[in-house]
């Protein structure tokens, strides 16, 4: 009895193991190389989707390892195919089931992560335009190219990726990029970056470089040799910022820039004469860039540099100046043809009243074109006059009187017939005439008029 329990408990214990192993088969995997397509292998819906539409051939939701073959991996084609246009994928987990892929392209699709630190057989990654923040590139010793450009990084390490031919990392944020272990690297493009310098002395195979667009103050391209058709457009257009101080009636700009000798011409060169000769000097005394006035600067300034390769064109720099004060030019008229005075404000100051020594003929001051106190920003003020004729009688022969302005000699001619009676308020009341001031033109007038204009 106690056998036949126990073969009981035994044939039991068997068949649910059956079951187990029936179920488990079911729920991920025909064998150990099988994949199931699910969301925790493939967590991403449009990926999912993708993988079931591509890689699926019979369609059971499993990934066998002969449905997981091939070399290239284009998804992006894929994506629009399967989920229409505009669909994106932000995470391609699961990519690292298939192990043959060696290029991976994915660009534009959305993604926010990719990891490929479980892919080392890749040699090429074109990832280019997603929202990517970070790349881990540790595993992918074989990568020989490298298109991550029009992302959102802000730093990438490519030190253990020693065979990258090419190196495609413009349009992110990347504040350095060490590239001295890429000594077979061909081509780099790194323009449009917030690069502040760029070594590429190791980089003696480079054929192609892009790098404008940053904010290198200097290069050096005497080790790159293999560089062909190096022109401003793509080594140029960087862009720095310095804050400019007062040194008495000089404003100097502050900038160190390596190797400054080879700095070929400046916004702010000048001519000066020494024993009679004119002899030109750099606006860029090894140290700051100088200017004598502050319109020399308030644009910026900008400087040409040489990289010291032959044939290749000089880097143009632009240096937006950076200042804490501000000129104020005073002016007697809006022409700005004549300046009263300069001054030099700290923000947020008033700029001292001038004295105006000169006053237009017949003109009073009336006030100021603008308002300069506190001020934010380099300003040229000018006077507004109103006229101020003074107007007296300057002739009377008995029957005509004549009224000007002795300061500009504006004058009016009357008749004293038309004059006569005419009283304060009346349309043809000329208060000059009125010589005793008591509101009507009358004899009294007359007679004033004849003793100080007599014949």
């Amino acid at each position: 009895m106690k056998n036949k329990t126990f073969k009981s408990l035994i044939s039991s214990l068997m068949a649910g193991a059956v079951i187990i192993s029936s179920m488990c088969v079911g729920m991920f995997a025909y064998g150990d190389d099988t994949v199931a397509i699910n969301s925790a292998n493939f967590p991403d819906d449009n990926w999912r989707t993708v993988v079931k539409n591509y890689y699926d051939a019979n369609g059971d939701g499993y990934l066998s390892s002969d449905e997981r073959v091939g070399s290239v991996m284009s998804v992006s084609g894929m994506l629009e195919d399967a989920c229409g246009e505009n669909a994106q994928i932000s995470n391609l987990k699961g990519i690292e089931y298939f192990t043959n892929i060696k290029r991976l392209r994915c660009g534009g699709i959305g993604l926010k992560t990719l990891d490929v630190t479980a892919m080392p057989q890749l040699i090429e990654i074109t990832c280019e335009g997603n929202e990517l923040t970070a790349l881990d590139l540790s595993q992918n010793t074989r990568l020989e190219w490298l298109n991550c450009s029009s992302n959102a990084f802000a730093s990438i390490d490519v030190s253990a990726n020693t065979k990258l031919t090419k190196l495609d990392c413009y349009a992110n944020h990347l504040t350095s990029l060490d590239v001295s272990a890429l000594t077979s690297l061909a081509t780099l493009r790194c323009q449009q970056n917030e690069l502040t310098a760029l070594d590429l002395s190791s980089n003696t195979a480079l054929q192609t470089l892009m790098c404008a667009n940053n904010h290198l103050t200097a290069l050096n391209l005497s080790a790159n040799t293999q560089l062909t058709s190096v022109t401003n457009t793509m080594i140029g257009y960087q862009t720095v910022d310095a804050r400019a101080v007062v040194d008495g009636d000089v404003y100097l700009v502050n900038l160190a820039v390596a190797d400054s000798q080879n700095i070929v011409s400046t916004s702010l060169d000048r001519i000066e004469v020494a024993d009679g000769e004119d002899i030109a000097v750099s606006g860029y005394d090894g140290n700051d860039f100088v200017a004598f006035n502050v319109a020399d600067i308030a644009d910026g300034v900008d400087y040409v540099y040489d990289v010291q390769l032959a044939g290749a064109e000089s880097m143009a720099v632009h240096v937006n100046v950076e200042r804490d004060f501000w000129q104020v030019n005073f002016y007697t008229a809006a022409d700005k043809q004549t300046l009263i005075t300069s001054c030099i404000v700290n923000t947020g100051e008033s700029a001292p009243t001038p004295e105006i020594t000169y006053i237009p003929q017949c003109k009073a001051f009336d006030s100021w074109s603008e308002d300069f106190t506190s001020v934010t920003t380099d300003m040229d003020v000018y006077a507004i006059w109103r006229d101020d004729h003074h107007y007296d009688v300057t002739a009377f022969d008995g029957t005509t009187v004549i009224v000007s302005c002795p300061g500009c000699n504006d004058s009016s001619t009357y008749s004293w017939i038309d004059l006569f009676t005419k009283r304060s308020g009346d349309a043809s009341y000329v208060p000059e005439v009125d010589r005793n001031s008591d509101g009507v033109i009358n004899v009294k007038d007359y007679a004033l008029m004849s003793r100080q204009f007599r014949q």
